[in-house]
């Protein structure tokens, strides 16, 4: 059993260590906090087989990154989690399997994120259920981070209060919409303190959302990448 354990461990590390991108060369991190402009729009890709690595994206897309918040049935079984939908079409999906879920509201995952062209809205669930209306993806996410520079409270959340890296989408008051990435571990009230550091958000009162983070935070810009060849099932492109 703890032979068993220690090549878990062994694989666990190489997932979350930076690797090489497709041309063999090692794309460092230069920062460890990212804030990208997303206010031009951004859209979201499903590889029901994960078969591209962020790296691969890039080649044709500008800036990649992750931002589902997976979910597990069994170990070593997981899947975007909450409702998914991209282009009328419902997702589910087993990333070790390949199966087949039901899709479902999850009432554990507060909000929805709503895209439409360059549009963006956060709805809370029982706010989007009034507002849905014509949009190109819907998907659920949590917890919201800031509303208009207010820290929200967490409790007692494990996934809040620990630190792990992280992938954060928000919109200002003015309706600019920009992407959050660190590649360092942070709690969600540490990357409060960053986004605070901005200028841009203290004239511009800004609402944040949690997309995901720890193991499938992943992202690659051309010059900064950060496990760029990692394969994720649900991954965004900045346009």
């Amino acid at each position: 059993m703890k032979y068993f354990l220690s090549f878990l461990f062994i694989i666990a590390l190489a997932s979350c260590s930076s690797q090489n991108i497709s041309t063999g060369v090692v794309v460092p991190v230069k920062n460890d906090f990212f804030v990208f402009d997303a206010s031009n729009g951004f859209e979201a890709f499903y590889d029901s087989g994960a078969t591209k690595s962020i790296s691969e994206y890039y080649k044709s897309w500008s800036i990649v990154f992750n931002g589902s918040y997976f979910g597990w049935t069994r170990p070593w079984e997981y899947y975007p989690a909450g409702y998914w939908e991209i282009d009328k079409q419902m997702i589910r999906l087993s990333w070790i399997l390949r199966q087949s879920l039901p899709v479902y509201n999850d009432p554990n995952i507060t909000h929805f994120v709503w895209l439409s062209g360059s549009d963006m809205k956060i709805f809370a669930n029982e706010e989007y259920k009034r507002n849905a209306g014509p949009y190109d993806v819907a998907f659920q996410a949590w917890p919201l981070v800031l509303s208009e520079n207010l820290l929200q409270n967490f409790g007692d959340s494990w996934h809040a209060n620990g630190k792990h890296q992280r992938t954060l989408l928000g919109k200002t008051k003015s309706g600019k919409v920009f992407v959050f990435i660190s590649t360092l571990p942070l709690s969600l009230s540490e990357v409060w303190e960053k986004i605070l550091t901005d200028e841009r958000f203290i004239k511009d009162p800004i609402t944040v959302l949690n997309l995901d983070g720890w193991p499938s935070t992943a992202f690659f810009d051309g010059k900064n990448a950060f496990r760029p060849n990692k394969k994720l099932p649900i991954v965004f492109r900045l346009k």
